[in-house]
């Protein structure tokens, strides 16, 4: 059977059945380096199959969300890439910080040699088992170097990254799907015991809460079970104490990690040094974008409407009454945030 299907004009996808019966399809990308076009090509069973792989193209295409031909050789060029030009525009800022630690501490160092189009899970399960074998010695006694969570969260950065790179066109799947985790590695049973206060021990963390500024706070995170940034980033006008008091939690307040200000990263790959010398960003002395922050909470479903108790309805008040005395005794030198706590008044406590 002779090739069946549709053939477009040059630049444009196209789609077709070769003698065998297998569905190709083409896409132009964009134009390689030497002004000839990136044509990257899908291959499927049936015409759906093949055309639903060309729609993937065009869409990463349109958003700009693909790598150069020829540009991800290595696993660390494509870390590189996509931790440059990808993961900004989908991951808070918090989740990038952490991924970008995963890349450069253990990914590139571990993996980043590997060319990117014969990684295989064979691979990546060696690598993370290596990680989990992985000992130090402190003070005479040996302990693994880093726990189950850190090599998980490893795992799932470089999942992110290589779906990514499906989407692109520069792999057939992701070997990370195939790595199988274990039962250690999804819970840190070790490290980790729950724990639930007793009566008594919940009334003596109030008593001693209510003794320092701003410790109603505290009183109000035992009680409504709120995360501390969810509590810090609680602004007056979501919190309502009259008729039906109840509080709405929508926003969250982070502390932010400083970006180095001295000129282009090169710690990606290569020296991992920056041009002011320092490690830490906030040792820069062009830092920037660090320090507090109020930012959304982190899903849907952590925005919700808390009915408040009569107690802590009523600290609320004390509270704001509280405030609102101090905002009269420093007149203009007032820094009015809107948050119900105050960050003058909980800084140091």
């Amino acid at each position: 059977m002779g090739k069946k299907g549709t053939r477009n004009s040059n630049g444009e996808s196209s789609i077709y059945r070769d003698p065998k019966g297998t569905w190709h399809g083409w896409v132009t990308m964009g134009q390689r380096a030497d002004g000839s076009n990136d044509r990257r090509h899908r291959q499927g069973r049936n015409r759906t199959e093949v055309a639903r792989k060309v729609a993937e193209l065009e869409k990463a295409r349109e958003s700009g969300q693909f790598a150069a031909a020829g540009a991800a050789t290595t696993l660390e060029q494509w870390l590189s890439h996509w931790l440059r030009e990808i993961a900004p525009n989908r991951l808070r800022r918090k989740t990038l910080a952490s991924y970008r630690t995963d890349i450069i501490r253990h990914l590139i160092p571990g993996l980043g040699k590997v060319r990117l189009k014969r990684l295989t899970w064979v691979q990546i399960e060696a690598f993370e088992a290596a990680m989990r074998r992985e000992t130090v010695t402190e003070a005479g006694l040996s302990r693994v170097r880093y726990r189950p969570a850190t090599v998980d969260h490893v795992h799932r950065t470089l999942h992110s990254a290589l779906k990514d790179a499906v989407r692109a066109g520069l792999l057939g799947n992701n070997p990370a799907t195939q790595v199988q985790s274990t039962a250690s590695q999804a819970v840190d049973a070790v490290d980790f015991e729950g724990g639930v206060l007793s009566v008594d021990e919940a009334r003596r963390v109030i008593a001693s809460a209510l003794k320092r500024d701003g410790g109603a706070r505290h009183v109000i995170r035992l009680a409504l079970g709120l995360r501390q940034g969810e509590t810090l980033g609680l602004p007056w006008s979501r919190t309502f104490l009259e008729s039906a008091p109840r509080l709405s939690i929508a926003q969250q307040l982070q502390r932010h990690s400083y970006l180095h200000g001295c000129g282009e990263e090169i710690g990606i790959a290569g020296s991992r040094e920056w041009p002011c010398g320092a490690k830490r960003g906030a040792d820069c002395p062009s830092r920037h974008g660090g320090g507090l922050v109020v930012t959304q909470v982190k899903t849907r479903k952590g925005e919700r409407v808390i009915p408040l108790d009569d107690v802590s309805a009523a600290y609320l008040r004390a509270h704001k009454a509280a405030q609102a005395e101090l905002r009269l005794a420093a007149g203009p030198a007032w820094h009015d945030t809107g948050l119900v706590f105050h960050p003058a008044r909980w800084l140091t406590n």
